[in-house]
């Protein structure tokens, strides 16, 4: 997928609706109809939720604490950091100077998955990179009625491909996942317990009971501090009674 980065200061609600605007006015590529974040309180803010339904934007959440959800977007992540930990190891303070090579580097990287760039699936050709100019392969010459089909195809060609290898991956990527699921169903009314995520090595490892209202698998919805809260079913047991020792 191809990658864009903006940033801009923590909690700033309104800065992040205009930046959504200024996103969805920039039609380089294509409208943006969609926006898959975590619960920050930004990404949950009125601002957030009203610039979405102004611009027809359907807004997408992961779950609290499991961001499998939204993995591409946290392996992402974490390679960013990765980057940004190497380039300024001594100068902490001057990261956003390199958002711009991290993405020209990722954009024309191999996609380990889908087995192009980003940057070939987006315009139908490999990026002229110094590394590529150096090979002894001759690029063919078009006259303009041959070219836009060539293009044509090749995009198409390049997009099926990568599809295909992307589907594969996903469908072993679940074999795996699915042996860690959670299997157990609740019914409305059970009482649960839900894992904290707190990382405070003193507190409880689990919290409640919590009454459940219903089941929205792989998620199901409890009633917390009386309100609705949707949580991963890979966070929670059943809860069980404490069985007196003394008769």
């Amino acid at each position: 997928m191809w990658r864009l980065i903006h940033y801009f200061p923590k909690h700033q609600m309104r800065l992040l609706g205009i930046l959504l605007i200024t996103l969805f006015l920039d039609t380089e590529f294509h409208v943006r109809i969609g926006a898959i974040s975590d619960m920050g309180a930004e990404f949950t803010s009125n601002t957030m939720k009203e610039v979405c339904k102004l611009l027809h934007i359907s807004q997408l959440q992961s779950t609290a604490y499991h961001h499998q959800t939204i993995g591409a977007l946290e392996n992402s992540h974490k390679h960013l950091g990765n980057y940004l930990r190497i380039q300024t190891e001594n100068h902490s303070e001057a990261w956003s100077i390199w958002l711009s090579f991290w993405c020209f580097s990722y954009n024309t990287s191999v996609h380990t998955e889908t087995k192009f760039t980003p940057f070939e699936l987006v315009f139908g050709k490999r990026c002229n990179l110094p590394s590529n100019l150096n090979s002894n392969k001759i690029d063919p010459l078009y006259n303009f009625d041959n070219y836009p089909l060539e293009l044509k195809y090749r995009i198409q060609t390049s997009e099926k491909e990568a599809r295909d290898n992307l589907i594969a991956s996903k469908v072993n990527r679940k074999i795996r996942y699915d042996r860690n699921i959670n299997p157990v169903t609740y019914k409305p009314n059970d009482l649960i317990l839900v894992k904290n995520e707190t990382g405070n090595k003193l507190q409880s490892i689990y919290s409640g009971p919590y009454n459940v209202i219903r089941e929205c698998s792989p998620n199901v919805k409890i009633m917390k501090n009386n309100k609705p809260y949707l949580v991963h079913k890979n966070r929670t047991k059943m809860y069980l009674p404490p069985v007196s020792l003394f008769l």
